[in-house]
């Protein structure tokens, strides 16, 4: 039977409602980052010292809480794969949270942090003028603070409340925001970098597209794509691992034309993957095409044999040579 109590999220320490699934596992919703799952042995062996602080901001940002949750089924797992597998079969709108994906995620210069704060702020405005407000628990992770350098748990206050009025005195004095106590105006200027940001944003998002098959025997190739993308500092987009509350033609051509680039798998002659490669190649976005070397003879098109194409042996091969790929060609 479930037990559901409220105590601080192991996360951020808002207050959440915490439900045991039983098996070490603990669904959380939380104020600051969303609804979320985890194994409770996962959260005792994190021993990289600022993982939790990039975790809460991570969640905070892609926790279905900004705007406000409109489909409760979603949710984060933080977990293994080999449990998160068995879940996403009964579960598929739930994502899979590794310390890969927040680290490639998290911003890695002040600015980063800052455009990202005010994408953020504008999500929740519904018209000019409107007031946001945070919880203090909100605002930390909005703002990228180190709560602890070691762990998730808070214990020198001052040190997070100086973070937090840096990152704002900041916002402020460049014009973009006027603020209270725990709450934030968009002001013109603030407007201006947004929509520069947004008309910018797929030539320096990390969001690649992965057009693939998603048949069970491909679960392993996905992977194999998923941890080159990582290694290289990119977020794959893979579509039915995509949240969203669209027809699923048009939120896959969003996710293109916003992806920085996308990489076709051909294997299993995947005429979707044709389509979607085409679709990129007419906005101006680089496609990485792989495919099985076996198969690349039968399953390539004579069109896409012309393109000097990622051909793999294996799993680890495909991993090598697509890395190998990306850092040659696109950073």
């Amino acid at each position: 039977m479930n037990n559901q109590v409220k105590k601080e999220c192991p996360i951020c320490g808002a207050e959440a409602v915490h439900t045991t699934q039983g098996l070490g596992e603990v669904f959380v919703e939380c104020s600051a980052c969303g609804r979320f799952e985890y194994k409770a042995i996962l959260l005792k062996s994190e021993e990289n010292e600022n993982f939790f602080d990039k975790l809460a901001s991570y969640l905070y940002y892609n926790g279905k809480i900004n705007p406000p949750i409109v489909d409760d089924r979603f949710f984060n797992y933080l977990g293994p794969k080999e449990s998160f597998d068995k879940i996403y079969h009964q579960y598929p709108w739930c994502n899979h949270v590794t310390k890969e994906l927040v680290d490639s995620w998290y911003p890695k210069t002040f600015s980063e942090k800052v455009d990202l704060f005010l994408l953020g702020l504008s999500s929740r405005v519904n018209y000019v003028g409107e007031v946001v407000l945070f919880s203090q628990e909100q605002l930390e992770s909005a703002c990228f603070v180190l709560r602890n350098p070691g762990g998730p748990w808070r214990k020198d206050e001052k040190l997070v409340e100086n973070q937090v009025q840096y990152f704002i005195k900041y916002l402020v004095d460049q014009g973009f925001v006027e603020t209270g106590p725990y709450q934030f105006v968009l002001l013109p200027k603030g407007y201006e970098r947004i929509d520069v940001l947004q008309k910018n944003m797929s030539k320096n998002t990390k969001n690649v597209f992965v057009a693939m098959s998603f048949a069970p025997e491909m679960t392993e190739v996905r992977e194999a794509i998923k941890k080159a993308l990582l290694e290289c500092g990119f977020v794959p987009r893979i579509m039915d691992e995509i949240e969203h509350n669209h027809q699923i033609v048009p939120e896959m051509l969003y996710e293109i034309r916003e992806a920085r680039f996308v990489i076709a798998e051909l294997t299993g002659h995947n005429n979707g993957a044709y389509f979607e490669a085409g679709y990129a190649l007419g906005f101006g976005k680089d496609v990485i095409q792989v495919c099985k070397k076996s198969k690349f003879g039968e399953d390539g098109h004579f069109d896409v044999k012309q393109v000097n194409s990622v051909l793999w042996d294996n799993t680890e091969d495909l991993t090598m040579k697509l890395s190998a790929r990306i850092k040659a060609t696109i950073l």
